[in-house]
């Protein structure tokens, strides 16, 4: 996610080197808070001491705890995660956050300013939430001019213009092999949204919160925080599951969501978004894709079933929209309240929100083909199931 703002300070003039931290990316070791710091420590020795560091969220929590040990010249940090401070070994501090940032994070700034007093420059950005900073131009060149570089050399939007072109046009090449799939027209009977459906949805999302807690259903997959929302994916769409009719399989159907997910991930996918996300799969990031998407897929059918075939359509977008802000809701309670250690599902579940309302709208391009839930649904699978298993950090 860093990678736009280092193309931009390269363009500044601004020497920059990006690392996968342990169990991110292509590192082939599982992640650990102290392997991670020690790695961080290790980079800095061999970079020397004039080295500045840049960090976002977890990663400047971990440059805090690096540096309550190791001198740093400058630091600049976006919207750090928590983390206990008793001092800071640096000659000065670029500090960043949003006012829609994370209430933990907007929490945990003040104070830190204060630890900071007199070697802090603090921005409390209007209109910008956890991630926002991290493309905004007008902050990029700040950092550049706050690092050394010359600020007039960053043209971050110029840069991502053509990569977002790149997507659109493969995006809208995508619908249009889409439309020209010929599927035989099936008897599509409607729904309307129901109270009953949305206490479904509850009740499945409070099993699927708890459950995973007595039970552990996937800890198995080794991954930092986010097994726990697998499980309750899992466990929650085996709930709604019984609330539907049995879904047929048409293996023609089921082919062009199959198809359309391959033809996402390949090329809006690695050959754009990766220039700006790590989107490849390393071998044991493989099998943790194969066994995501079978865990994802009853309740991305099930939701097919309950809300794709509401009518109205304005109903259909409200109660998926309203089940999502229920879903993260129950899931961040949960978290919080039973002190799980996956704590960092906090952070992190405002973006799989919004990942989930993306991805139903584009589900809805194949349901408008296929007029075929378990197409739909398949497709959803394999590309969650692919993104999360780039994106997730494996311990």
């Amino acid at each position: 996610m860093l990678n736009p703002i280092c193309y931009s300070l390269a363009d500044a003039g601004i020497e920059v080197f990006s690392i996968d931290l342990p169990g991110h990316g292509s590192s082939s070791a599982g992640f650990n808070g102290m392997v991670a710091d020690d790695v961080v420590a290790q980079i800095l020795t061999q970079l020397g001491p004039d080295t500045n560091v840049l960090g976002h969220s977890f990663g400047g929590a971990l440059l805090l705890d690096v540096a309550a040990s190791r001198h740093v010249r400058k630091m600049v940090l976006f919207s750090p995660a928590p983390t206990t401070v008793d001092q800071i070994r640096a000659d000065s501090i670029l500090l960043f956050q949003g006012q829609l940032d994370l209430s933990a994070v907007r929490r945990f700034t003040p104070d830190l300013n204060s630890i900071l007093e007199g070697r802090v420059e603090f921005h409390d950005l209007r209109w910008t939430d956890h991630t926002g900073a991290l493309t905004d131009e007008q902050v990029i060149r700040q950092v550049a001019g706050f690092l050394g570089g010359n600020p007039q050399d960053v043209h971050t939007g110029r840069r991502s213009l053509l990569p977002i072109v790149m997507f659109l046009s493969s995006f809208a090449f995508g619908v249009l092999l889409l439309d020209m799939v010929k599927v035989r027209e099936p008897v599509m009977g409607f729904a309307t949204l129901s109270r009953n459906k949305i206490v479904w949805y509850i009740g499945a999302a409070a099993l699927g919160a708890a459950l995973p807690v007595v039970i552990h259903v996937t800890d198995w997959l080794h991954l930092f925080a986010a097994d726990y929302l697998l499980g309750f994916l899992f466990i929650s769409g085996l709930v709604l599951c019984l609330a539907c009719q049995r879904v047929p399989v048409e293996w023609g159907r089921l082919s062009v969501g199959i198809a359309a997910a391959a033809y996402a991930i390949a090329i809006p996918g690695l050959l754009v978004v990766s220039k700006f996300m790590e989107m490849s799969l390393s071998e044991p990031r493989v099998l943790r894709f194969l066994i995501m998407t079978a865990l994802a897929l009853p309740f991305f059918i099930a939701d097919e079933m309950l809300l794709r075939t509401i009518r109205p359509y304005w109903q259909s977008v409200f109660g998926m929209l309203l089940t999502r802000a229920l879903l993260g809701a129950i899931l961040v309670t949960a978290v919080l309240e039973w002190g799980h250690d996956s704590g960092f599902l906090y952070f992190m579940m405002d973006s799989v929100v919004y990942f989930w309302i993306g991805l139903w709208f584009v589900g809805g391009l194949i349901h408008r083909r296929t007029k075929d839930p378990m197409s739909t649904a398949v497709f959803m699978s394999i590309v969650q199931g692919w993104i999360f298993a780039a994106l997730f950090v494996t311990t």
